[in-house]
């Protein structure tokens, strides 16, 4: 015998089906769940540098749900490092959509525009980055990298010294900084500033950055502050590295002739022939250097004014020619 549910039946009834609610709730749950493993799996991938296979993964989870917004923070580095930028440009700026105060999100996206060559962009968005609170020490590097690629040689060295100070063992970074500092010695020598250049390429290379090209600059620099001997040093040094490049051993050549060394200066010249194996055009014009500078030397010489106890009131630098008004080494 059936029997009619009473008022208290009634009111513990749900106004709504509880079924196709509880359903949908599962499968919601279910496809959060598939998702996650999915989106670990790219994850997985991109550790293992299979960066083609967390690239498609990632794109279709992106294209069926919105639940993982990290998603796209990922499919962006995969993109880039597949070397599709600017598909990982839009990637980083959909991500930044979803979390606009995620630093991540403006770090990656800064250092793929920088790898675009838009060192504008980048610094903005690496800016925003360390706003964002992302002031790691790759972060601050990259800024530094993207102020050199824009001429700012003084903010990149900034950046580069705040990378430093937060990782002091990093190698990578202490070789950018002290490039940073090369470069802006070159600046500050064009400027006329040779006391600055020559300190700031003493310090970059005693720390290990001592090619050719950075003694030859120190070296100027010194000659601009007439410490002859010591760019003396630094260009035997730099010749020492590269014996076979004749460009150094002109410009000893003609550093020691402007402070009258005519040992070294014969010395490096002779060098300079042998180097060019005696019989080349290279060899007859320094040979030609040799002897014309030699010749003018002995003429000056010879003049009465430059005899001793001559009093005349013309002044002339006897024995050797006045330097060009270039100042090359």
């Amino acid at each position: 015998m059936l029997m009619k549910p009473g008022p208290q039946a009634s009111a513990a009834m749900p106004s709504f089906p509880l079924w196709p609610f509880i359903q949908s709730c599962t499968l919601l749950l279910m496809a959060k769940t598939s998702y996650a493993a999915l989106f670990a799996k790219a994850q997985d991938a991109g550790t293992r540098r299979d960066y083609a296979e967390a690239e498609a993964v990632l794109t279709r989870i992106v294209a069926e749900t919105e639940s993982i917004p990290a998603a796209w923070l990922y499919l962006g580095r995969a993109r880039h490092a597949l070397g599709d930028h600017d598909r990982a440009i839009s990637a980083f700026a959909a991500f930044l959509g979803y979390q606009p105060e995620d630093g991540a999100g403006w770090f990656f996206m800064g250092r793929t525009y920088l790898v675009l060559g838009r060192a504008r962009e980048a610094t903005a968005c690496i800016r925003s980055a360390i706003e964002k609170g992302r002031e790691s020490a790759e972060t601050w590097a990259l800024l530094g990298f993207a102020e050199l690629k824009l001429k700012r040689s003084a903010k990149a060295i900034a950046s580069l010294e705040r990378a430093v100070s937060l990782a002091p063992s990093d190698v990578r970074i202490f070789r950018a900084y002290l490039n940073a500092l090369y470069v802006h010695a070159i600046r500050t020598l064009s400027r006329g500033n040779a006391s600055e250049a020559s300190g700031m390429l003493g310090f970059v290379i005693a720390n290990g950055l001592s090619d050719p090209a950075q003694r030859l600059y120190r070296a100027r620099a010194l000659r601009a502050e007439s410490r002859f001997a010591e760019a003396i040093t630094e260009l035997e040094a730099a010749i020492k590295a590269a014996p076979d490049d004749p460009s150094l051993l002109l410009q000893a050549a003609t550093l020691r002739f402007s402070i009258g060394d005519t040992a070294g200066r014969y010395s490096a010249l002779r060098c300079l022939v042998a180097s060019s194996g005696g019989s080349s055009m290279d060899s007859g014009r320094y040979r030609s250097l040799a002897h014309t500078r030699s010749t003018q030397g002995r003429r000056l010489q010879d003049r009465p004014e430059c005899r001793a106890g001559s009093h005349t009131k013309r002044r002339v630098r006897c024995g050797y020619p006045r330097r060009g008004r270039s100042g090359q080494l």
